[in-house]
């Protein structure tokens, strides 16, 4: 089941396989038990590749959708790192959502608990950096 974060950890670390495996590794995206494990390396990749990302947003939007507060916190962190904005619908309705999840955080080797508000919040920050 951690098999897609694994392939993120190595896609991170050795960018010659970037071009063949995350088309690979996308594919998952809406394959169970893997759907967590590829958002959460998604996530990863999008914060030292994003260009290797650039196909995915179609995808990503509907992740936000997903019942899963994990599949749309790490959607909402992905969008904002390729920079892609949402529908001020969405925005709004995501903006609300309180639920939490736990993510990894990378700078402190710490486990932490965001909101998936919180995450949306961060995406619409990034965007509008990037509207300026």
């Amino acid at each position: 089941w951690y098999a897609p974060e694994a392939i993120g950890e190595i896609l991170v670390n050795v960018p010659e396989h970037r071009e063949k495996f995350v088309p690979i590794l996308c594919s998952f995206i809406k394959e169970e038990p893997f759907e967590r494990g590829v958002h959460r390396a998604l996530s990863r990749v999008a914060r030292h590749a994003p260009d290797a990302l650039a196909d995915m947003p179609p995808k990503l939007i509907g992740s936000l959708d997903d019942p899963d507060p994990v599949i749309r916190g790490h959607a909402c962190e992905i969008l904002g790192l390729l920079r892609v904005g949402m529908s001020e619908d969405k925005q709004r309705s995501l903006n609300d959502d309180g639920t939490e999840y736990k993510l990894y955080d990378f700078g402190s080797r710490e486990f932490a608990q965001k909101t998936v508000g919180a995450a949306a919040a961060a995406l619409v920050a990034l965007t509008q950096d990037n509207e300026h």
